[in-house]
């Protein structure tokens, strides 16, 4: 009897020999589908996460692009009117003329100094930077009304934007001045010439 057990046994022996190696092909590819799973799954992450920073940043130029369009012509204005970019002198110098012929005033002297940065605030100018030229002009006057008339002139010429520092008048004592050939008044004025450019690192 212990023979035909032991005979039985060395029959069942293939059969086992092929469950075994079912068993160990099941495992290599239930492990290999495992890999292959968190592999995909990784996959579709980074593919989920280029494809939501590429809508982020589509999002962010349509943005951009309605703010841009939403301010541009304001910005070309303040461009136009020399708030915005580099200093325009001979548009200055050009509006100073003008301004003495409208007024009939007898000459205006004038001197700009180097642009430098501005001295003032400038925690609100964003991504812009604030230069100033300092500027000296003397000029003459037949009453007091054409420094008034002056400064309004010189702000609806829309050269720049500039902030008067201090003026001072004095009588110049000519016999002449009772028939307006020459002026009664001499004006002495120091202000600030303004301009913004934008940041270099600005984006």
């Amino acid at each position: 009897m212990q023979p035909s057990f032991f005979a039985s046994l060395f029959g069942l022996r293939f059969p086992l020999i092929v469950v075994l190696l079912t068993l160990g092909a099941s495992y290599l590819l239930i492990t290999r589908s495992v890999e292959h799973y968190h592999l995909a799954q990784a996959k579709l992450a980074q593919q989920n996460q280029v494809y939501q920073q590429a809508r982020e940043r589509l999002q962010r130029s349509g943005s951009e692009k309605a703010t841009i369009e939403q301010y541009l012509p304001t910005y070309q204005a303040l461009q136009q009117q020399g708030l915005i970019g580099t200093e325009q002198r001979i548009n200055w110098v050009d509006t100073l003329r003008t301004i003495n012929r409208n007024l009939k005033l007898y000459g205006i002297n004038y001197q700009i100094d180097a642009q430098k940065p501005y001295q003032g605030d400038t925690s609100s100018t964003g991504d812009f930077q604030v230069f100033q030229s300092d500027m000296t002009l003397h000029f003459g006057l037949l009453h007091e009304n054409d420094l008034l008339s002056f400064f309004d002139q010189l702000r609806a010429a829309h050269v720049g934007l500039f902030q008067i520092n201090k003026c001072s008048l004095q009588r110049t004592g000519s016999s002449y001045a009772s028939f307006g050939m020459q002026p009664n008044l001499d004006a002495d004025c120091t202000l600030q010439w303004l301009t913004l450019q934008p940041k270099r690192n600005a984006s």
